[in-house]
């Protein structure tokens, strides 16, 4: 007779059940652990936890299916307009991911020769390019004014200059316990003055015509796209986007109403000075590669000053933190023209203050060395928003709260802080162009972005 498993139990043909129960149990609970703990098995390595996303369930399930699917085409070079991306061109600085973005394009799946099997349609303008041709204009528009056109409104200015000095002469020379300067050397003081302001004159008269021309270029460059091509009509433009990470090829392009009314613009400076519509734009973040040091994590211990910053005070919220924090013994505010790298592993958050063009690069710099980003902006659209929770790992206030920025920051420098840090470590992956690209990086949030906006309304 054979030897039941659990002689205590009255149906025997349940016995072999049971343990094939236990059994796959036991199997379930091992594989959990091994796609939870190992790099080798599974999504769990690749998604960060549900903390940093706002459903990391829809996003995974999408992801793949914008990967197995989804198809851009990629209009061709114009040689007659030479603002065209090149596939031989390598950039860095604020043109990196413009370069990394078309390299990693051009190599993936993504692309289609069929405009019938596209979803998008890329209009590869360059930035480095109009930012070239910027400078050429420029150079020539300053040989034209100091041939032309800025002696006569020099001397103008110069007239006033001597104007004001003969009035106000005679008040210098009153006497008095301080001996006013010599005559010749208050005779330099007009010269000096007409000098300023045709530098200044021809300076904003250069740039506005700078502007002016490229935004011509760009929009003829458009236009024959669109007589030369049926894409563009069929939605007006809804299904094509375009880069701008340069503020010279924003203020360019922005010029260009239909471009940036229809077309979905990938951007670096989102904010409503640049015309940025957040359901149909997309906000990239400014990754300036290489980066000058690497990242280091585990080092919560090593981060004994409370809030970093130092740049140029080029905004109101700038110049108050400056006047409010600068000599604060906890908090390091500095007016700089540059940044100390060794700030950023030093400090528990870095803040983030909006400045006359909001770009991401302080941000994403930040994130790259383990520092929580605190985001000083009324206005602003942060990269991957619709996929990132960035209440999860970074501190978002309003301008009006660096009143009490110590006191905020104190409040979450603790327990909250922890959280912070490590949720902000899951996210590194995602500020991060790679060559080719990794699932994941900046390259692969860009195209998730996109393929979240395919659906366009076709007319």
């Amino acid at each position: 007779m054979e030897e039941d498993y659990f002689p205590n139990l009255r149906f025997p043909r349940i016995k072999p059940l049971f343990a094939g129960l236990i059994f796959v149990s036991l199997a379930f609970i091992l594989t959990t652990f091994l796609y939870a703990s190992d790099p080798k098995f599974g999504w769990a390595v690749d998604v960060a936890p549900e903390a940093v996303y706002h459903s990391q369930k829809v996003m995974q399930m999408d992801y793949a299916e914008m990967e197995e699917k989804f198809r851009i085409y990629v209009y061709p070079h114009d040689d007659d307009i030479d603002i065209n991306i090149t596939k031989n061109t390598t950039i860095s600085g604020k043109y990196a991911s413009e370069d990394y973005f078309f390299r990693n394009i051009k190599e993936s799946a993504f692309i289609t020769r069929d405009p019938l099997q596209a979803h998008l349609f890329f209009i590869p303008i360059s930035s480095h390019k109009l930012h070239q041709k910027a400078k050429l204009m420029a150079a020539s528009l300053h040989r034209v004014e100091a041939e032309y056109g800025g002696w006569g409104e020099a001397s103008w200015a110069a007239m006033l200059c001597v104007v004001v000095f003969l009035i106000f002469l005679p008040l210098g020379m009153a006497p008095g316990p301080v001996q006013p300067p010599s005559l010749p050397v208050l005779a330099i003081i007009p010269v000096f003055l007409a000098v300023v302001f045709l530098l200044m004159t021809i300076g904003t008269k250069t740039l506005i015509s700078s502007y002016n021309k490229m935004a011509s270029i760009v929009g003829k460059y458009v236009e024959r796209l669109i007589a030369m091509y049926p894409h563009w009509n069929r939605t007006l433009g809804a299904d094509h986007f375009f880069l701008t990470c340069h503020e010279i090829d924003v203020e360019a392009t922005k010029k260009v109403s239909f471009l940036v009314k229809n077309a979905i613009r990938v951007v670096c400076s989102p904010s409503y000075v640049t015309r940025f519509i957040p359901h149909k734009d997309v906000s990239l973040p400014l990754v300036m590669q290489p980066f000058p040091m690497p990242t280091i994590r585990n080092d919560i211990a090593e981060r004994n000053i409370l809030g970093y910053w130092a740049g140029n005070s080029n905004s109101e919220t700038r110049r108050k933190l400056v006047n409010l924090w600068g000599r604060d013994d906890e908090l390091d505010i500095q007016r700089s023209k540059g940044v100390r790298m060794n700030k950023f592993y030093r400090s528990k958050f870095c803040i983030c203050p909006v400045g006359s063009i909001a770009t991401t690069n302080r941000i994403t710099m930040a994130i790259h060395y383990g520092c929580v980003p605190v985001i000083m902006a009324d206005y602003y659209d942060l990269p991957f928003n619709d996929i990132l929770d960035w209440r999860k790992f970074s501190v978002i206030l309003k301008e009006s709260d660096v009143y009490n920025l110590k006191d905020i920051l104190k409040a979450k420098a603790g327990a909250d802080y922890r959280n912070l840090y490590n949720n902000l470590l899951k996210v590194q992956k995602h500020f991060q162009w790679n060559t080719p690209p990794v699932k994941y990086d900046t390259f692969g949030m860009l195209m998730y972005n996109l393929w979240l906006r395919r659906n366009v309304v076709k007319y």
